[in-house]
């Protein structure tokens, strides 16, 4: 016989029922963040269709857990996020090519694009904590 819990967190089963997984071995205890180009990204456009020349989701989602970023995210929040001074068709095309080809993280003006990535990660990290509970009193 097996016990399903649903689909709950490990900080949902430890203050309900008294246990949780090992760290790491949950997959609902993400946080999903979703990422696309920015509608007052002057490249809006550009990016958009540079992501669909690679297959790529204009909007993409990615789940976030605390000891490990997802595969992807970094060059997609950096490409979704970077405004550089050239936004030229070619300028956007070339920063697909390092970032999703290649799988570079380029400089941007000056910035690591990683840097921009773990900026914008941030940013829907506050974006989308009032949406998740606070309390065990949250719960009731």
């Amino acid at each position: 016989m097996t016990i399903s819990y649903g689909f709950t967190s490990s900080g949902e089963l430890l203050l309900s029922y008294g246990f949780c997984p090992p760290p790491g071995t949950n997959p609902y205890d993400a946080a999903y963040l979703s990422f696309a180009p920015e509608i007052t990204d002057p490249a809006m456009q550009e990016k958009k269709q540079a992501l669909i020349r690679r297959g790529l989701p204009e909007i993409d989602t990615f789940g976030l857990l605390i000891d490990a970023l997802p595969a992807g995210l970094l060059p997609y929040a950096a490409f979704c996020s970077a405004r550089a001074s050239n936004s030229s068709a070619a300028a956007v095309e070339q920063l697909a090519v390092q970032l999703f080809d290649r799988g570079e993280l380029p400089d941007i003006d000056g910035v690591s694009s990683e840097v921009i990535a773990l900026e914008a990660v941030v940013k829907q990290c506050k974006a989308a904590l009032p949406g998740y509970k606070q309390t065990a009193a949250a719960e009731w």
